[in-house]
């Protein structure tokens, strides 16, 4: 996601339309366990996220191996 101001906006749209008590947001951690540029990016991102929106608590999840774990309930759901 850009860091443009309309970007915040739609976010500010949802969170105003559904009233989170919190957000979750993955933070790209990789295989060996460490913060790369990715990493680096969304908490940039979530700094000025919280410019905007200051009153709703933003924390992140590491999301190492989500995809595979998806894929793996995904499948079951097929069967």
């Amino acid at each position: 996601m850009k860091n443009s101001p309309s970007v915040f906006e739609e976010i500010k749209k949802v969170i105003n339309e559904y009233k989170p008590k919190k957000i979750v947001v993955g933070l790209p951690i990789t295989l060996k366990g460490e913060e790369g540029e990715q990493a680096r990016k969304t908490r940039k991102f979530v700094e000025k996220l919280k410019e905007h929106i200051p009153d709703i608590q933003i924390v992140f999840e590491d999301e190492r191996f989500t995809s595979q774990m998806a894929e793996k309930d995904y499948l079951k759901y097929l069967k």
